[in-house]
């Protein structure tokens, strides 16, 4: 933690460090971290409105679900994050809506494949609103 990996020598599988240590792996993955985008929008503050970016986070709602016996879920925005977390909720017979505001999901990656994942969300029942700003969140009913 916080050292900066200086070399990859890929053939004897070590990461070589910047304090001169070196670490043996078996896979290597190259994450590179992201920061949590908050919309910054009225209501985000609301009980039962979670951002999902750290293990902690998922505990928590994953808490919330089953203290509220929750039966829908809103999940602003459509990265790779937000389709996982569909695919869960979905398989805990929660009803999922997706709200994005470009017209695919997972717009980073390859069209065609954004073009297949809204076909998966549609067949497996999760309704994407694209092209869709939030511009509050407002307290429903239960």
């Amino acid at each position: 933690m916080k050292t900066r990996a200086e070399a990859i020598d890929r053939d004897n599988k070590i990461v070589r460090l910047s304090d001169g240590s070196s670490v043996p792996y078996d896979n290597l993955v190259m994450a590179t971290g992201s920061r949590l985008l908050s919309p910054g929008i009225e209501g985000e503050d609301l009980e039962g409105v979670f951002s999902l970016k750290k293990i902690t986070d998922a505990f928590r709602i994953k808490r919330y679900i089953t203290e509220k016996s929750c039966r829908k879920a809103v999940i602003v925005g459509a990265g790779f994050i937000a389709m996982e977390m569909s695919e869960a909720l979905q398989g805990l017979g929660i009803k999922v809506q997706i709200v994005n505001q470009v017209e695919f999901p997972v717009m980073r990656w390859d069209p065609v494949l954004s073009k297949s994942i809204l076909e998966e969300l549609d067949k497996n029942g999760v309704d994407y609103y694209p092209n869709q700003d939030v511009i509050s969140i407002e307290k429903g009913s239960p």
